[in-house]
């Protein structure tokens, strides 16, 4: 009936599909049983309540025809299933067609259908099953067995899976190979139970024999078997597991009768180990008992791959080894006994001559440990021990001629100590107490005799003496650093920020090293000329020329400057390539560098040459330099020369370059006019300037800041950057790209909103003249 419906259906919506398609229908048609079906989503609510009242007709339909076939095929899983499933719950959607209603609802029970007939192929696959089981049951019982009862225990037939992606056939077809595997299974066990029959036959035969032959090593032996435990090979029939344990037993048979044999071995071994304990009685010894504690002569194995004969032979020759042994161990005894009288010997030198030292060296040697070495005679080792003790007794004397050497070493130590005393030096007290004990630890050359040893030691102490003097005058270079540091005072400075650099300069010229491989007054020398350059290079902002007074309490020559003074370049004159020169008495064979502005300049901005010292700056260096009046210090090995001044005209500005920085990391930017009073930038360069043969490390701040947008600077700097202007135009024109970019996308929004605007008036004009024919 149902299938009879749908085809109404079909054909009722075919019909009108024609009609709607060939013009045939209208709006004006009239309204009858199957105006509802008309292929057109219902509007009336006359024709929606009819279509609703038709479609639960229709559901009804549907569910008798499921509760008949439920009443006919009884199951319990159907009745579940059932129980998930709510045709009258489906509802009516008034928003799509009727037909499309009825194709959805035919839909869902066709699936409901498929799901009843699926739970009725489990049923009848779940009878199969028992089916199954029942049979095996009924072989179990006709032929017991517990490992089948065990491994079916493990199984779980009902438990098979019903496969649902596969039809009935295959799910049963797959279960027809499970069971296989299982019946399988079943026959092994069986043939596994009477491979255990037959193992436990063959054990029985072994015990009847034992019983008749009694022997503590067959029992022994068949301890370390298992025959019960052979394992049965699955993947072999029956009759091949048993020809294979067969071959098994006869090895196992073949070791019992091995065993008798070594029954009587042991007793030939017993009679062995009585003959040498007889031996033992008559001439006892310690040595000898401890050594057969060390041998197990019944432990000796018996090898079952030989005869017995061959065993016993093998024997024989291990037990003459053994009474080998036993000689060797009565002539060890007679050598301790050597040993011993030796020790006594060393023990009488001793007492008339005693030495810690010599008592500390014997505990380190064990003469009664001297080895015996079985592979020589009696005499043999009797000589090598000889040796032995020689070497001893050439150490006992090379140990009290280092008692001699040690008595010399502590008279000589407590010779420094005097002198030290007597020069009452803190550094010198300082210096010996870091040798600490190495004077009393020097070593004993035991190659060599007392009297050469004490030569070698002079030769150490005549160092130390040497390294005292040294410190003496390292202790009074320190002491003229500190005098000199201390010389200067406020009063010698023109600004209180000039004593403050001069102050860093004493606290970091109070490390300046003393060279040991040059004398006093050349150290003095270095120091003082390395006092100048770093004084040199303190700015001072009033009269500059006042350093010079600094030097006046260490006494440093100051030369003079005789041509250049307060020169001039000038940047646009025809001879600024021609650089500046200046001519100072100071000789140039000690002349290291010049300072400018306190700043020691790089040896490439500049040329020297001979007579007293030439030096010509640069046309680079000048151009570097700022506009104005700048100082000029000459440095020499024994001291500077006096500042002078030269003065710089160019508008082309750039830093010179420090002694030991020949690049800048980065170009600073330029103060221009439209710098505000609030900005300022701090240019930080560390150079380490080499001076005198030292490194110090330098730091040139530069800060450069605007009063106002009025009044621009000039910063000193490497490379004067370009201004901002060109930056703000380029800002300018990212802006004006930016809004061009902009306004086409504004354009474009706009043309897309005109349309969209065209487009919804177009289709309010179509709805508003449908509306109107309907009315119509």
């Amino acid at each position: 009936m149902k299938r009879f419906k749908n085809a109404g259906i079909a054909a009722l919506v075919l019909m009108l599909s024609a009609s709607i398609t060939w013009g045939a229908f209208t709006p004006c048609m009239t309204r009858d049983v199957l105006a509802y079906d008309t292929g057109s989503v219902l509007t009336e609510e006359g024709d929606i309540a009819s279509a609703i009242d038709d479609f639960e007709a229709y559901k009804q339909l549907a569910a008798s025809e499921i509760s008949s076939y439920a009443a006919s095929h009884p199951s319990v899983r159907l009745q579940d299933y059932l129980t998930t499933v709510d045709l009258e719950g489906y509802g009516f959607n008034t928003t799509v067609t009727y037909r499309d209603n009825l194709t959805s609802f035919d839909s869902y029970v066709q699936e409901v259908w498929d799901n009843i007939y699926l739970i009725g192929d489990m049923d009848s696959f779940d009878v199969y099953k028992q089916e199954a089981i029942n049979t095996i049951s009924d072989h179990v019982s006709g032929t017991p067995s517990e490992r089948v009862t065990s491994y079916l225990m493990t199984t779980d037939i009902m438990g098979f899976p019903y496969d649902t992606s596969v039809s009935y056939n295959s799910n049963l077809s797959s279960l027809d190979n499970y069971l296989q595997e299982i019946w399988d299974n079943i026959y092994l066990a069986e043939d596994m139970d009477r491979f255990d029959a037959y193992k436990q036959s063959a054990i029985d035969s072994i015990s009847d024999y034992l019983a008749d032959h009694p022997s503590s090593a067959i029992e022994s032996y068949l301890q370390t078997t298992d025959i019960m435990g052979f394992p049965y090979n699955e993947n072999m029939s029956y009759d091949s597991n048993r020809s294979s344990f067969d071959n098994y037993m006869q090895e196992i048979w073949g070791n019992i009768y091995t065993g008798s044999d070594m029954d009587r071995f042991e007793m030939y071994k017993q009679s062995a180990v009585s003959a040498i304990n007889d031996y033992l009685m008559l001439n006892p010894s310690t040595r000898v008992s401890s050594y057969l504690q060390t041998t197990d002569i019944m432990g000796f194995p018996y090898n079952t791959d030989m005869s017995y004969d061959s065993n016993r032979s093998s024997f024989d020759s291990y037990i003459q080894e053994v009474w080998m042994n036993i000689y060797i161990a009565e002539d060890m005894d007679r050598f301790d006994m050597y040993k011993q009288s030796a020790i006594s010997a060393i023990n009488d030198h001793i007492m008339s001559n005693p030495s810690m030292r010599v008592s500390s060296y014997l505990q380190t040697t064990d003469i009664m440990g001297f080895p015996y070495n079985e592979n020589m005679s009696y005499d043999s080792n009797r000589a090598s021990f000889d040796n032995y003790v020689q070497e001893i007794w050439m150490n006992i004397y090379i140990a009290e001629d280092m008692d001699s050497f040690d008595a010399y070493k502590r008279d000589t130590i407590a010779q420094i100590s005097s002198y030290a005393n007597v020069l009452n030096i803190p550094a010198v007290t300082d210096y010996l107490d870091t040798l600490g004990s190495y004077l009393m630890e020097y070593p004993f050359n035991t190659e060599l005799s007392l009297s050469d040893n004490k030569r070698a030691f002079t030769d150490e102490v005549n160092r130390v003496y040497n390294d005292i003097e040294m410190v003496a005058i390292t202790s009074r270079f320190e002491t003229y650093k500190a005098e000199t540091l201390g010389s200067a005072d406020p009063d010698t400075f023109v600004t209180e920020s000039a004593w403050t650099a001069y102050q860093e300069v004493a606290s970091e010229l109070r490390d300046f090293p003393y060279i040991t491989n040059m004398s006093y007054e050349d150290n003095v020398s270095r120091f003082n000329a390395a006092l100048a350059a770093r004084v040199a290079q303190i700015d001072i902002a009033a009269d500059i020329e006042d350093i010079n007074s600094i030097f006046e309490p260490i006494n440093l020559p100051t030369y003079t400057f005789l041509d250049g003074e307060d020169g001039v370049w000038d940047e646009d004159s025809s001879n600024a390539s021609e650089g500046l020169t200046f001519r100072c008495e100071g000789a140039i064979a000690s002349f290291r560098g010049i300072l400018i502005d306190g700043v020691e300049i790089d040896p490439g901005s500049y040329i020297t040459y001979e007579g007293s010292t030439y030096c010509v700056l640069s046309e680079e260096l000048l151009a570097g330099l700022t506009d104005g009046e700048h100082n000029l210090i000459f440095i020499y090995d024994d001291g500077i020369s006096e500042v002078t001044h030269f003065t710089t005209n160019n508008t082309t500005v750039q830093a010179p370059v420090p002694a030991t920085q020949q690049e800048t990391s980065a170009p600073a930017t330029t103060t221009t006019a439209a710098t505000t009073a609030a900005e300022a930038s701090v240019t930080t360069a560390t150079t380490e300037a080499a001076v005198l043969g030292e490194t110090r490390e330098t730091t040139a701040t530069t800060a450069t800041a605007t009063e106002s947008s009025a009044q621009p600077e000039v910063n000193t700097v490497a490379v004067p950057a370009e201004t901002s202007a060109p930056a703000v135009q380029q800002q300018a024109a990212a802006v004006s790209t930016q809004a061009a970019a902009t306004g086409e996308a504004s354009n474009g929004t706009a043309v897309a909103g005109i349309l969209l605007i065209a487009g919804a008036a177009v289709i309010f004009l179509t709805r508003n003249r449908k509306s109107i024919s309907g009315n119509n």
